[in-house]
């Protein structure tokens, strides 16, 4: 199995086609899985050190926490393969997330914050640094891309502190710029039953989205290509504040039909409200969470700052399942990859897209629908969704197998 990894590590790090993408160490619509560990509490970090009850999954060397003058945790881009992201220990059934962030500034380079699912139900928030006026909404549900309408655009200024929120209901989604709700989702709006609707895990993080050897969509969606030379580019994020709406102690899937009917809370109840105190938090710090010492001599120190993003669960499981949930920024197939590919569903009127054997996921391009003021449609279909670059996973993968 080791010898797989590495066979499959070396292929996604040469290929010239690097994809952007999250997805699932199990799918409960495909098969039993285990139960997701319950937040029923609020949890709230404010910068001062690596957030407790999450995990590093990239970039511990990336990750910053000792800058004084920045003003929060810095999820920095520096060099190829750099993609620092968190995701969270314990899920939320129906809930608030808010994070108080800058996003990284700078052609190439993209950060988000995102909620998802074990069956890729996802909410995103998401900021392209070569478009700081701006940031990004979109939603999936169970992976589900045969349709190119779910993407939003939203004035901002990236370049500041903000608070961006998702408010997650079972008869509505709201999201949220500094309280105030510049788009709504009912479960009526979506086309299928494809509003989010199972228990998400927290995942932030940033990465290189205009990098050389990334597909020629996807540099042209981030802005890039990037230029190494001119950053680092950094984004900041300065609180987490997550509320769980549902208790218990681990949330369950009952069936495998992807629905919030079918989703048990042990020992407590779906829907039960806001909760308040603790919950089931640990405190315990990853540490894999290195904390440096800040040299504000160093070439490091003199970066521009931004914000901190989300993407991935377990990458050497997920690799071993075989379930990626792609997020495709290629419109064609590398005839020079030697992966094997299949065609993804797309819509009729979507661009062509190309896909992993797998668990798939692809996202498009944003058009104006289930949205609410202040909601401004992208005119230059530039590319909407998140997520970790392929190639950066394999090195991931790489340094948890040695």
């Amino acid at each position: 199995m080791h010898a797989n990894f590495f066979k499959l590590a070396a292929i996604l790090a040469t290929s010239s086609m690097a994809l952007a993408q999250t997805w699932t160490h199990c799918n409960p619509m495909k098969k039993t899985c285990p139960d997701d560990p319950a937040l029923a509490g609020t949890y709230d970090w404010l910068y001062g050190g690596p957030a407790p009850d999450f995990k590093v999954l990239a970039g511990k060397d990336v990750l910053k926490y000792n800058d004084p003058a920045a003003g929060g945790a810095i999820y920095r881009v520096e060099k190829r393969l750099d993609a620092p992201t968190i995701v969270s220990n314990f899920y939320i059934m129906w809930g608030r997330l808010d994070v108080t962030l800058k996003a990284a500034p700078g052609g190439g380079v993209v950060s988000s914050v995102v909620l998802q699912s074990d069956n890729l139900d996802e909410i995103d928030w998401e900021w392209v640094g070569s478009h700081m006026d701006e940031a990004q909404s979109n939603y999936f549900g169970k992976g589900n891309t045969e349709t190119y309408d779910r993407g939003g655009v939203h004035p901002c200024n990236a370049t500041d502190f903000h608070t961006y929120s998702f408010d997650w209901t079972q008869e509505k989604l709201d999201w949220l710029i500094d309280g105030q709700v510049v788009r709504t989702l009912k479960p009526a709006d979506v086309k299928g039953d494809f509003y989010p609707q199972t228990p998400m895990q927290v995942r932030i993080g940033s990465w290189a989205a205009g990098d050389e050897h990334n597909a020629k969509g996807t540099i042209e969606w981030s802005g890039g290509p990037i230029n190494y030379a001119a950053g680092p580019y950094d984004m900041i994020v300065k609180e987490i504040k997550v509320i769980d709406y549902s208790n218990g102690t681990a949330y369950r899937y009952s069936d495998q039909t992807g629905s919030w009917k079918s989703i048990e809370a042990v020992g407590g109840t779906v829907g039960a409200g806001p909760q308040t105190g603790k919950g089931h938090q640990t405190g315990i710090v990853d540490p894999s969470a290195e904390v440096e010492t800040f040299d504000p001599s160093s070439s490091a120190a003199k970066s521009k700052t931004g914000l901190l993003i989300p993407t991935t669960s377990d990458g050497s499981q997920a690799l071993e399942t075989g379930e990626p949930n792609q997020r495709d920024r290629d419109k064609s197939k590398d005839p020079a990859d030697p992966l094997e590919f299949t065609p993804s569903p797309t819509s009729p009127s979507s661009p062509p897209t190309s896909g992993f054997k797998g668990e798939m996921k692809t996202s498009g391009y944003p058009t104006a629908s289930e949205t609410t003021v202040p909601l401004v449609v992208s005119s230059d279909a530039r590319r909407i969704g998140s997520g970790l670059p392929l190639v950066g996973v394999a090195w991931l993968v790489i340094g948890w197998l040695l």
